[in-house]
């Protein structure tokens, strides 16, 4: 029998019986062992002991489910000192970047600004808004006029509260 012309028809074979072991003997016979059955339960479950492994699991996921409501459900906000102080960190990460390793710094900066933005009171929410912003711009290529004076308004509106609570905004 030619090999050439009956593979296809055994490669065919053992797809539409994905369960069945295959032959690729000359005997054309395709199935040489029994189709099993895996939707039976393995013969050795002495590991799980009356299914405490998969009510453990689903017990710690519920866990998992509920922590994620709750920190969803209460969004935690920073004060606006430390809040201020890391606009200030984000904007001197970013000014410090470095020919070699511009688009890493950058992209570092918006990061922590968008980590930020995440959690920053109404005073200074709108620093990290147009910060993050700023840096998808310089990213990209060049910040616009538009986004840079955006930014030094953020820093106008949010100034009087950042001083109130000891802290100098430097843009």
């Amino acid at each position: 029998m030619n090999r050439a012309r009956t593979a296809p028809a055994i490669v065919a074979t053992c797809l539409a019986l994905s369960l069945g072991a295959c032959s690729s003997d000359d005997t054309g016979s395709a199935l040489t062992q029994p189709v099993r059955d895996v939707t039976a339960a393995p013969a050795d479950t002495s590991f799980v002991s009356g299914g405490d492994l998969a009510d453990a699991r689903a017990r710690e996921l519920q866990e998992l489910a509920d922590a994620r409501d709750r920190m969803l459900a209460t969004p935690q906000t920073v004060e606006v000192a430390p809040s201020c102080e890391e606009f200030n960190a984000v904007m001197a990460e970013a000014r410090g970047a470095t020919s070699d390793d511009y688009d890493g710094a950058v992209y570092s900066a918006y990061l922590r600004a968008m980590d930020a933005k995440q959690v920053a009171p109404d005073e200074t929410f709108r620093l990290f808004d147009t910060a993050s912003r700023l840096m998808t711009e310089r990213m990209l290529g060049d910040a616009s006029q538009e986004t840079i004076e955006a930014v030094g308004d953020a820093v106008s509106d949010a100034d009087a509260a950042c001083a109130a609570a000891g802290v100098t905004l430097v843009p």
